[in-house]
Parts: structure tokens; sequence; C-alpha cells
């Protein structure tokens, strides 16, 4: 039964095909499966198993050799040979098995030089990498949860904010125009209830000034009428002085001159006081005409401020009707930038979770 067990086969033949297959294996891991997907414990094993296998086939080898080992002299040469077969076998394992661990031992040094090796998983490990995986889930979901929830705050807050500055601004603006148009309106009603006075006193100074001026010029020409009698009393007045150096003093003659004499004095008194009434005149005339121009520039600046009050409210209708559109644009301009904001702390939160993980 032990002859039939312990086999040439099994001695010589199974030693090489153990070699075979894990050389086969090997190959394939190495190359195929790479180092990070391999485990460590067989990746760092297969040096030593080609040994192990060569010693194998050693000892089976000797085994081989020496169990059909026979010392008697008919059977020595036969046994003799089957041991150097057995010892063949043993040498020839041995040195396949070495030289493969030393090849494969190299070609792991050299795939394991500044690569990650994949640690041998424990269930430990495992249970660790679920629970890392769990929390990782229930850690994103929670970062969703939350930045939904600020989302739709942030939303509602900023709606209602739009609502109440809408409504604010539109009171506020309807308020304050409203009183200025009103306080528009009044200094407009009053300047067209009072512009036809004004132009009314002006045409009147201007007919007043007219009138004086046709005054003074007649004044002018009394002036110089009254000159000219001045002059002819002052001949006169010699022709009578003369008259009355030939005749007596006493006559009646006399007393005639005396009176023309003093009528002429008194004429010479009354052109005095009328050249002094012409150039009262003049003045009068030059501080009108003054009042007359500062009349014209007055209404001048009244018509320029009614032209500006006028031209204020129209900027007024038409400030009334741009405001709002401005206003929608500027909540606009802010909804969208918040809504930038929003993404932008979205993308950020899911690069923290994605650098967690």
């Amino acid at each position: 039964m032990l002859e039939s067990t312990i086999d040439p086969f099994w001695a010589e033949d199974f030693p090489w095909i153990l070699l075979g297959l894990w050389l086969f294996y090997s190959f394939l891991a190495i190359v195929f499966r790479g180092v990070r997907n391999l485990n460590y414990y067989i990746y760092e094993s297969i040096p030593s198993t080609f040994v192990t296998l060569g010693l194998l086939g050693t000892f089976g080898g000797v085994a081989y050799g020496l169990y059909k080992f026979d010392t008697s002299p008919d059977l020595i040469k036969e046994s003799i040979q089957l041991l150097l077969d057995g010892l063949k076998t043993a040498m020839y394992t041995t040195i396949a098995g070495v030289s493969l661990s030393v090849i494969f031992g190299k070609i792991i040094q050299i795939q394991l030089k500044g690569k990650r090796v994949k640690m041998p998983e424990s269930p430990e490990l495992l249970e660790l990498r679920e629970l890392n995986k769990s929390f990782g889930e229930f850690q994103e979901s929670m970062l969703h949860n939350q930045r939904n929830a600020l989302k739709d705050g942030l939303e509602t807050v900023l709606q209602q904010f739009n609502e109440i500055m809408d409504d604010f601004v539109t009171q506020l603006v309807e308020k304050n125009f409203e009183e200025l148009s009103g306080a528009v309106k009044q200094l407009t009603d009053w300047q067209i209830e009072h512009r036809a006075d004004v132009a009314a006193l002006l045409v009147y100074y201007r007919e007043l000034t007219s009138n004086h001026t046709v005054l003074v010029e007649n004044t002018e020409e009394w002036i110089k009428m009254m000159d000219q009698v001045a002059g002819q009393s002052s001949k006169l007045q010699n022709v009578i002085d003369e008259f009355n150096e030939a005749f007596s003093e006493k006559g009646n003659l006399s007393q005639i001159l005396r009176d023309v004499r003093t009528s002429t004095g008194e004429l010479q008194v009354v052109t005095g006081e009328f050249g002094k009434l012409a150039v009262s005149l003049n003045e009068t005339t030059t501080g009108m005409q003054v009042t007359g121009d500062k009349i014209d520039s007055w209404t001048d600046s009244v018509k320029q401020v009614s032209d500006a009050s006028g031209q204020m409210v129209a900027n007024v209708s038409s400030l009334r009707t741009i405001d709002h559109e401005r206003l929608a644009k500027l909540f606009a301009s802010i909804d969208e930038l918040f809504l930038k904001y929003m993404e932008d702390l979205d993308r950020r939160i899911e690069n923290v979770v994605t650098d967690a993980e």
C-alpha cells in the first residue's frame, strides 16, 4: 500500500507542477492585478512560496531515493540509480525555487518602490470603512439640507426685504413728489397771477419815462426861450437906463422903468428856479430810467424762474414714471447677486465635502 502511495509521479513530477502553477499565478497577479489591487500578504509571500516549493521537491526527491534504496548486492545498482534520480529532482527543484524566488523578489521590490500597497482588509477596517461611508453620507445629507434651508431662508428674507423697500420707497417718493408738486404749482400760479400786473407796471413805467422825457425836452426849450427873454430884458434895461439918464428921475417914465427892472429881476429869479426844476426833472428821469431797467431785469428773472419751475414740474412728472423701473432693475440685480452668492456657496460646500471624503 505504501508503494502505491509513494509513486514516481508524486516524487518527481508533482513538485514541478506546483512550481508551474505558482509561477503562472504569480505572473498574472503581478502583471494584471497590480500592486494596489492585490492583498499585501499574498503579494509579499510570492518569493518565499517559490523557496518552499523548491524545498518540497528536494525533500520529496531525497525521500523517494532513500525509500527505494536497497543494500543487497543484487539490487545495489538499481537502488543507487533511484537515489541519484531522487537527488537530481531535489537539486533541480531547489535551484528552480530559489531562482524564481530571487527573480520575483526583485520584481516585487521594484514595484513596491514609491508605491502605496493595499493593506490587508480586516473586519475592523471594513467596519471603519462602512462607518466612514455612513458618516460621509450623513454629512452630505446634512450639508444638503442646511444649504437648502439657508437658501430658502435667504430667498424669503430677500423677497420680504424687496417688498418692504418697494412699499417704503413708493410711499416716500409719492409723498415728497406730491409736496414738491404742490409747492411748484403754487409758485407757478403766483407767477401766472402776477405776470399781467408786472407787465402792466412795466408798460406804465415805460410810458411815464417817455412822457417825462418829452417834458424835459419841452422844459429845455422853455429855458432857452426864457434865456432869450432875459437877454432881451437886459437889452431893454440898458436902453431904459440910457433913457433914464436923459430924463428926470421923478417922472412916470422913471417909475415904469423901476417896475420893469423889478419885473426883470423877478423874471431872472424865476428863470433860475426853473433851471433848478429842470435839473431835478433830469435827475428824476434818470432815476425812473434806472427803475425801469431794474423792473425789466426783475421781470426777466421772474420769467426765467417760471420757465425753470415748469421744467421742474415736467422733470418731476417724468421722474415718477422712471423710478419704478429703476427700482425694479435694482431689486432684480440684488436678487441676481444673491443667487450668484448662493451658487458659489454651493460649489464651496461641495468642494469641502469632496476634500473630506
